[in-house]
């Protein structure tokens, strides 16, 4: 079946499971609750496909074409998806489980809900997409860029986003408790009542960044630069703060500002 046309064609519970679909064209399909477990998809074009409910466990999807398809609560545990065009594509509730998905781009993708623990992001374009509720734990997202994206309530405990880059992302009440985040642009994103107790967050930037009631408790932030922005009510018991430098009247968790206590927010 490589480069066959099933354009427009209604396969819903179809079984292409181990199939060679190399090139294949699924264009508009219906494939709901299809099964392409194990299925070779390189290449394949599936622009605007619907596999709501679809099985594609292990499926190798590299270099796909799934824009504007839904694949709302599919099965892509452990799928192969490395540089695959992701552009408006909705993964609502669906179990992403260890996939391989680095250098995706995934602007504009519908995520909320969906379970990506362990899974690869590395190079990703998530630049607003829509992640509301996901899981993220133990993820890597090394050089991912999260711009404008909204991760409110997401589970990133354990996960690594270091030098990923942040500008106007809104991370409030997510959980990055023991993740990596050095060397993260923080620039102008929400994230209050965020949890980085244990994280190690060195030599990142929080440049009008608010962390208002967020917990910092035992969270390394060596290094790292508070540009501006709030601290108001957040919590850092045992939070190591060497060499952190904090400019621009940033208020502290006392409500008092660092450019009236000397210069920081240490003890305030």
């Amino acid at each position: 079946m490589r480069g066959a046309d099933f354009s427009n064609e209604d396969l819903q519970c179809a079984d292409f499971s181990g199939a060679n679909l190399i090139g294949a064209r699924f264009t508009n399909s219906n494939l709901r609750a299809a099964s392409l477990v194990d299925a070779d998809l390189t290449g394949a074009d599936m622009r605007n496909t619907d596999l709501q409910d679809a099985r594609l466990t292990n499926a190798t999807l590299a270099f796909a074409k799934l824009d504007g398809a839904n694949l709302a609560g599919a099965a892509l545990q452990g799928a192969k998806m490395s540089d695959v065009s992701l552009l408006g594509t909705r993964f609502v509730d669906s179990d992403m489980r260890a996939a391989h998905m680095a250098g995706v781009n995934m602007a504009g993708t519908d995520l909320k809900g969906a379970d990506l623990t362990g899974v690869d992001l590395s190079f990703a374009n998530l630049t607003f997409a829509r992640w509301q509720g996901a899981i993220l734990r133990n993820a890597t997202l090394v050089r991912a860029d999260f711009s404008g994206a909204n991760f409110s309530n997401v589970d990133f405990s354990g996960s690594n986003i270091s030098v990923s880059r942040h500008d106007g992302t809104v991370l409030a009440g997510a959980n990055f408790s023991n993740a990596i985040a050095n060397d993260v642009n923080f620039s102008g994103t929400n994230m209050r009542g965020s949890n980085w107790e244990n994280a190690q967050v060195t030599y990142s930037h929080f440049n009008y960044v608010r962390l208002d009631g967020a917990n910092l408790t035992n969270t390394n932030l060596t290094g790292s630069n508070f540009w501006g922005g709030s601290l108001r009510g957040a919590t850092w018991g045992g939070a190591i703060l060497d060499g952190t430098r904090w400019m621009a009247g940033t208020i502290c968790p006392d409500g008092t500002r660092s450019n009236l206590n000397r210069g920081t927010c240490v003890e305030h």
